[in-house]
């Protein structure tokens, strides 16, 4: 095979005599070398090979191979050896090179990226996280490169408590005025801050909407109200959890509000959850009252009878397992847990003394627990301060009544319900009369119905 034969003569003519040589002679046969290979799909092609088209039986050829950038290139079949006959198809095969991507990165970064990329298969590079910072990559995509590359990831902080930041516990702990103020700044959502703090860095400004989680302890924080909200406290609106915690602070209104205000220590308005927390204050203000009496007390309203008190909160539910011991000297109306207070109230004890002082002849309401209950569960709340109407001069009008209870000053709906509620505090009616004293009582001022239904 591949191989013609011819005879240096053909035959023996007649008349021909004597010894004759005839000589075999073997030519090898020329064969068609077709290529088979697909030059498009390379972007760059940075050698060409010049390989035979025709080939000569019993020759051996290895043919020269394409170079292009990121790609490895054989021929099927990679020669041609002394034996091979007849014409020949070979195939070109690109296969791409598999790079190795490496990541710069800090510890506990979450990188989402692959580690190999090749030509054909660029890898665009998903951003990675990083608790605290933005993550950016310092090249976009594997376009364009050639070869194990590095990829460098740069870090911007979003987070300006980073810095308090627990790995190990996943919670933000807070040990300095500084970084306390430093929670008016961040995205508290979705975050657990455990402070403990003595704040002695002037007045706090309420913390405007929280939406994590707090525990801890907070002192020395004076408060004064925002008079343009209609809500105040040291968090101004609750959307989170509050457990666990304990402010001692002083909180004096010293303007009037626009409309109405409603002031609690710990929040303005309870939408999320508090469990376990206390008020107190191992720093009380010192107020001398018309009488000339001077007495210490937590929370003092002598100015705007339109901001209404809570030892804990201004308004809002959901409290559990909460205590105040807060006193409170105020001219609107007031509460030990809450001024306006609805949904579940658990277990909650006051034992601050409210003090109520009418400069106008309008009727508030005051309440041990609440001045205001509007609708939910009250269980197990028991009131231990004393309530003092602390007028000096009796009030000349018979439509002033103020709403007094043990418990709560007054509730208007069918859906408010009270079991196991006591009051173990005294009321002091001071100089109202027995018809102006009407709605003082021991447990509920003014009821609407029966809370026991």
């Amino acid at each position: 095979d591949g191989y013609t034969f011819e005879w240096s003569r053909v035959g023996i003519e007649k008349g021909t005599t004597g010894d004759i040589t005839v000589i075999g002679t073997w030519s090898p046969k020329d064969y068609y070398i077709e290529y088979d290979v697909d030059l498009s799909r390379p972007n760059h092609i940075s050698y060409r090979p010049t390989n035979p088209a025709i080939y000569a039986a019993g020759t051996e050829i290895i043919f020269d191979k394409y170079e292009a950038d990121g790609y490895k290139f054989e021929w099927i079949p990679a020669k041609i050896d002394k034996n091979t006959t007849g014409n020949l198809t070979v195939k070109g095969i690109w296969t791409p090179i598999q790079y190795n991507i490496n990541y710069v990165v800090w510890e506990r970064t979450e990188n989402p990226n692959v580690t190999k990329y090749d030509v054909e298969h660029p890898v665009v590079f998903a951003q990675a996280k990083h608790y605290g910072y933005e993550v950016t990559w310092n090249i976009a995509s594997t376009v364009g490169c050639i070869g194990d590359i590095t990829v460098t990831a740069s870090y911007k902080c979003v987070d300006s408590l980073i810095k308090c930041y627990n790995w190990d516990t996943g919670i933000y702990e807070i040990k300095n005025l500084f970084d306390l103020n430093e929670l008016h700044n961040v995205d508290t959502k979705g975050k657990i801050f455990h402070v403990d703090v003595d704040y002695r860095g002037g007045i706090w400004t309420g913390l405007p909407n929280f939406y994590g989680t707090l525990t801890g302890s907070v002192r020395y924080v004076r408060i004064i109200p925002d008079i343009s909200n209609s809500v105040y406290g040291f968090i101004i609106i609750n959307s989170g959890r509050i457990i666990d915690f304990e402010l001692d602070c002083t909180v004096e209104v010293r303007g009037k509000s626009v409309g109405y205000m409603y002031v609690g220590a710990i929040c303005g308005f309870n939408g999320g959850e508090m469990i376990r927390c206390t008020a107190k204050s191992s720093n009380p203000i010192l107020y001398t009252m018309p009488n000339g009496q001077t007495i210490e007390t937590g929370i003092l309203n002598t100015v705007d009878q339109s901001a209404y008190i809570g030892g804990l909160v201004g308004s809002g539910g959901d409290i559990k397992d909460c205590k105040n011991y807060l006193d409170i000297y105020c001219i609107g109306g007031a509460g030990g847990i809450g001024y306006s207070l609805s949904g579940e109230i658990s277990n909650c004890h006051n034992y601050g003394t409210l003090r109520y002082y009418s400069t106008y002849e309008v009727s508030k309401e005051v309440g041990g627990i609440a001045a205001r209950f509007d609708d939910g569960t009250m269980t197990d709340c028991n009131n231990y301060g004393n309530i003092l109407f602390v007028n000096e001069e009796a009030i000349s009008s018979n439509r002033f009544n103020p709403y007094i209870g043990g418990i709560i000053g007054t509730y208007y709906t069918d859906y408010a319900y009270v079991e196991n509620c006591k009051n173990y505090g005294t009321i002091d009616k001071g100089v109202l009369t027995q018809e102006q004293a009407y709605y003082v009582r021991d447990l509920f001022g003014d009821e609407y119905s029966d809370p026991y239904h």
